[in-house]
């Protein structure tokens, strides 16, 4: 997220926004230049033991059910964002130095993310609740913002809850069903942050984006039910 805030300004500064055509390139450039450091700075994990008993990882129909949830929650979160700058405009919102603003909220809530990873771990720090009722209140804020002080707070909470909410689901689902859920999890983020634009494209067109709009809250909450969901499946199983 902090590279990103300075990837969105040093395109601003260099006039990449004015183009689609420039705006490819710079971004080409700019994704070379850091899948080539990571290239070079990926070190190859040592070898680990194999499973002693390879049936317990096999993959399970109700544990394919996590990466639906992820796919549910990127459906509805860059779904929503995709058009919230321009929502936010139509209702008569000015955002001078957009580009900047957004920049700025991004590498903040990278910054406080960092800073949060270096802290000593928690005991609560696994949970889903707080972070998903924090994304859905943000997203409240973001689509009834009437001002740009108020668009911008929802913005830093959406990006602050989003990552940490996205970060605990995805290794809950991992841990949950590491066969599956490890090689078909990058695909399940994809497919669903390319769906979601489409969708509330639809519900623009339809003139109802307030109906996806609540769907993008209800997303944020659809992990705290599958956690409980899990929970419950693994207290009524025998012993």
């Amino acid at each position: 997220m902090i590279i990103s805030g300075f990837v969105i300004v040093a395109v601003q500064l260099t006039g990449g926004f004015g183009g689609y055509a420039f705006l490819m390139v710079q971004l080409g450039i700019v994704f070379l230049i850091i899948t080539g450091t990571g290239l070079v700075l990926y070190r190859a994990p040592a070898a680990t033991l194999a499973l002693n008993n390879p049936a317990k990882s096999a993959a399970r129909p109700d544990r394919l059910l996590g990466l639906a949830v992820i796919f549910l929650l990127f459906v509805g979160q860059p779904g929503f964002w995709a058009y919230a700058v321009q929502n936010v405009q139509q209702r008569g919102v000015v955002l001078d130095h957009l580009a900047y603003a957004i920049a700025f909220c991004k590498a903040a809530a990278g910054f406080v993310l960092l800073l949060g990873a270096i802290r000593p771990p928690s005991k609560t720090k696994d949970g889903l609740l707080f972070p998903g009722l924090v994304v859905a209140l943000s997203v409240v804020g973001i689509a009834t913002a009437n001002d740009t002080a108020s668009f911008m707070l929802s913005l830093l909470l959406w990006e602050l809850s989003l990552n940490v909410l996205s970060a605990r689901l995805q290794a809950a689902v991992v841990q949950d069903n590491p066969a599956t859920a490890g090689p078909w999890l990058t695909g399940a983020v994809f497919l669903g942050a390319a769906t979601g634009p489409l969708l509330h494209g639809m519900a623009i067109q339809a003139q109802v984006p307030l109906v996806f709009a609540a769907y993008a809250c209800l997303s944020a909450l659809i992990p705290v039910a599958w956690v409980y969901l899990r929970a419950q499946i693994v207290l009524a199983k025998p012993s």
